[in-house]
């Protein structure tokens, strides 16, 4: 357990606490590295004074698993297409509404009948007596497994719409696609262009399958940079225990979310604690990953998915934008896609004022994330420092 001690925060202690983190083991979610994790963040931020909650949830501990029962059972209709055209209408239609309710965390049933496994989210809270409005600060507590889209030298040459926008996005695509097929045969009949679309669907579908298998089997990551992002959360949680960043009638948050990968840890966090929050008064700032490369806020305006219901206030996003065009040492921060709110996304969802943070390659492909790479000796703490710095600058200007 980590020693009592003041509300000052160093890159030093950023530095020993990402290691610890790290030496938990694969913080996989549900795993007992993720639980060491949680329990050792808990005593962080209890000793700074704050009062902290674990929240202990049911969950899934791989979002593959999902995409590839609805891949599956999509597949089974799409054999059934010949013999039987409105059964499998119906089966991919059924397929694909429900995983666009997964995607979008509108609903997912099938998420709650997988979820076997323990996680837990780790809340620190700084109450106000007549709070005005509401803080939160989040990071994601558990590491991903290796990925073939996040290999750095492939993200490179191949940073395609599909490895932006995730399997996710690819998947519920492919459903659509598959959808669209299904409803021609069953009501507008054959012809050799549906044929041709047909056999480019099966080769989408094999890819697809090799990426959500890969993810399954993977390789442990250290999970490093996500490391970071907690020691930089709990940077921030010191500042404003020790008054740095604090203002009146303000009320802080810091969440660390387990099974961050599902998004099942935002998902039971706005279940349990959604009732304290009004969207029109809460500002959510999401660390993604961290001390890695250049910083990069996610513009969900200009990049907003159109299958979401609801966009995220912007008022964050605009003092980004303000902050980025501004000259000065910010003047090359940059934008990227919707992709990027991890596991934040359920915030944006339900409209709340999020800003999504994290470090990229310059040219917007992840340095090390979710690949072998990312370690505690590649982290580089002057990105650290920088988001930081621009996070404080974010809070300032909350009125």
């Amino acid at each position: 357990m980590p020693k009592k001690k003041d509300n000052s925060y160093s890159l030093e202690d950023m530095k020993t606490l990402s290691a610890e983190l790290c030496s938990f083991g694969y913080r996989k979610a549900c795993s007992p590295a993720e639980k060491k994790a949680a329990d050792h963040l808990a005593a962080c931020f209890a000793s700074k004074g704050f009062s902290v909650d674990i929240q202990r949830f049911v969950s899934v501990s791989s979002p593959a698993w999902s995409l590839l029962i609805h891949l599956l059972v999509a597949l089974l209709g799409f054999v059934l297409m010949a013999s039987s055209p409105l059964l499998s209408f119906c089966i991919i239609a059924f397929c694909t509404l429900s995983f666009y309710g997964e995607f979008t965390t509108r609903w997912f049933w099938l998420r709650r009948l997988l979820s076997k496994s323990i996680s837990q989210n780790v809340i620190a809270h700084s109450p106000s007596e007549n709070p005005e409005r509401t803080v939160i600060f989040c990071a994601r507590l558990d590491a991903p497994s290796e990925s073939l889209l996040f290999k750095p030298g492939l993200a490179r040459m191949l940073w395609t719409p599909f490895s932006r926008f995730g399997a996710g996005a690819a998947g519920l695509l492919f459903l659509g696609l598959l959808l669209e097929i299904a409803l021609i045969r069953a009501f507008g009949g054959a012809s050799s262009l549906l044929d041709l679309f047909i056999a480019l669907m099966i080769l989408f579908a094999v890819v697809l399958f090799i990426l959500l298998i890969h993810t399954l089997l993977a390789r442990p990551t250290s999970g490093a940079s996500g490391a970071a992002s907690l020691a930089a959360m709990t940077a921030l949680a010191s500042k404003i225990a020790g008054g740095g960043l604090k203002t009146d009638n303000t009320e802080y948050y810091f969440v660390a979310f387990g099974a961050g990968q599902s998004g099942s840890g935002v998902l039971e966090f706005l279940s349990e604690f959604g009732h304290r929050f009004d969207p029109r008064n809460t500002y959510v700032v999401n660390l993604g990953p961290c001390a890695s490369g250049a910083l990069h806020f996610v513009d969900d305006l200009e990049h907003f998915c159109p299958l979401r219901l609801k966009r995220s206030n912007p008022e964050l996003l605009m003092s980004a934008r303000a902050l980025s065009e501004a000259r000065g040492e910010f003047e090359n921060v940059k934008s990227c896609s919707e992709r990027w709110h991890l596991d934040a996304v359920a915030f944006s969802q339900r409209a709340y004022k999020l800003l999504s943070l994290l470090t990229l390659e310059s040219y917007g492909v992840p340095a090390n994330y979710a690949w072998r790479d990312d370690v505690v000796e590649n982290l580089n703490w002057n990105d650290a420092e920088k988001m930081l710095r621009f996070i404080e600058e974010i809070i300032s200007r909350i009125k």
